[in-house]
């Protein structure tokens, strides 16, 4: 019976959408080649959408998150050779005066003039920030919205990689036709979508403008049962000033004040650090696990503080999965006083993990401790980013707790194009900081 499954199971999984089907569950990008394989036929029939219902979960992550437009390319088998070629030339030295007269093709000129804009926009990518290296791929791969795209391609790409010796070859991409993502969504009789966290009054005008969107609200599930426990994320007084927000001067002074809070509430509950980016993230890794083992737990030290950043998952996956197994589970335990005590780890993840990764925790110690300790190191400008940083903790009939620990220097800009007060100690800085994205956002 298992294998029966299984082969049904292999033959109702399809590459594409079944325009016959009624019922498709499928990702984004089949939402994409649906209208990209109409675009390209003869007909470009678009009928097919009258009748369409699309239900998208998540749907501030592909809808407001995405850029608006995706160009479809097709590979040029001439011109990538004649890319390598120049690629070849460039590299040794050569301008593009002195490579003119040294190709024949009707293409030569164009493919020339693109190659030298983008061979020196691939020496400005900066790793970490615009690229990463893929272990698997054994190239650089782009960096989209924090996120590693494999699939993502750019001329300038393919030059750095060839300039860094990852690749022997360049692959010159034609434009087939762009696809406007909000047209490709209105094309659908109606869209249900999904989210706990939709934003800001300008990201919902947005979605009202562009997409004709209405918006209802449905309650979390526990607030429909009766005598069910349902908990707000709640800011929590810690470290030696004993306050919920620590607005710090610089980064030195930021990571030492986190290490102070981690380090102190890791012996009640676990902690999770929200980093800026996943370079802070990395960073963060090290100076914890220095602080800890500065306090006689080096024995310790690295398997209390873990990493949860992209770069870990993107390089070892296994030990990114280990991590976030261990993340909410205790260390060890202390009979004291007829009871007993457990420590808890401190993980150290960045956006990426701030949204849709679930950190569940099952003890009742840390319940009544006051549930897992979220500690960002940044209030992001997007409401709906924020909401779901604080649905890291708190989650289902469980406690949650948090204690931001920002750095004055991120908001210089936000602060000098605004005005108003970063306050340690108060709550309120994190209402200016969305107030600030909000405003952002509308202008």
């Amino acid at each position: 019976l298992a294998a029966a499954g299984a082969a049904a199971t292999s033959r109702a999984l399809v590459a594409r959408v079944d325009p016959e089907a009624d019922i498709c569950y499928c990702e984004a990008k089949h939402v994409q080649s649906f209208y990209a394989g109409i675009a390209r036929s003869e007909s470009r029939e678009f009928t097919q959408y009258q009748e369409r219902v699309l239900i998208l979960d998540e749907v501030d992550a592909l809808v407001i998150d995405e850029e608006p437009n995706e160009a479809f390319v097709y590979p040029n088998q001439d011109l990538s050779k004649m890319a390598t070629s120049i690629a070849e030339r460039m590299k040794k030295g050569a301008s593009p005066e002195a490579l003119r007269g040294q190709f024949n093709h009707p293409g030569a000129p164009r493919v020339i003039s693109i190659m030298a804009k983008e061979w020196e926009a691939g020496k400005r990518l900066v790793t970490g920030e615009d690229i990463v290296y893929g272990k698997e791929h054994g190239k650089y791969l782009m960096l989209q919205s924090g996120r590693v795209n494999p699939k993502a391609w750019s001329l300038a790409l393919e030059c750095r990689n060839y300039q860094d010796k990852f690749s022997r070859e360049i692959l010159f991409q034609e434009r087939m036709f762009v696809m406007s993502r909000p047209r490709v969504f209105r094309k659908y009789f109606r869209i249900l979508g999904l989210s706990g966290s939709i934003g800001s009054k300008p990201e919902r005008n947005f979605l009202q403008e562009t997409y004709r969107a209405a918006f209802f609200e449905v309650p979390p599930f526990l607030k429909t049962c009766k005598g069910a426990p349902f908990h707000d994320a709640m800011p929590v007084p810690m470290g030696q000033l004993r306050q919920p927000v620590y607005v710090e001067r610089n980064v030195q002074a930021q990571f030492a004040r986190a290490a102070e809070v981690a380090l102190e509430a890791r012996e009640k509950v676990p902690v999770l650090i929200i980093a800026k980016e996943r370079g802070q993230a990395d960073q963060l890794v090290d100076f914890l696990q220095q602080a800890a083992r500065s306090r006689g737990l080096g024995r310790v030290a690295e398997d209390m503080v873990r990493s949860l950043s992209r770069t870990l998952y993107e390089s070892d996956p296994e030990q990114w999965k280990e991590n976030l197994n261990r993340s909410t589970m205790a260390m060890g335990e202390l009979e004291v006083g007829g009871g007993n005590l457990k420590s808890w780890r401190i993980t150290v993840t960045d956006p990426r993990g701030g949204r849709g990764t679930d950190y569940r925790v099952d003890d009742h110690g840390v319940d009544a401790a006051g549930g897992l300790l979220l500690v960002p190191m940044a209030v992001p400008s997007s409401q709906r980013d924020w909401i779901q940083f604080l649905g890291r903790t708190a989650r289902q009939d469980r406690k949650g707790q948090y204690c931001a620990v920002l750095c004055d220097q991120d908001y210089e800009p936000l602060l000098s194009k605004y005005g108003g007060k970063l306050a340690t100690g108060s709550v309120d800085t994190i209402k200016v900081i969305l107030d600030w994205g909000d405003r952002e956002a509308a202008s």
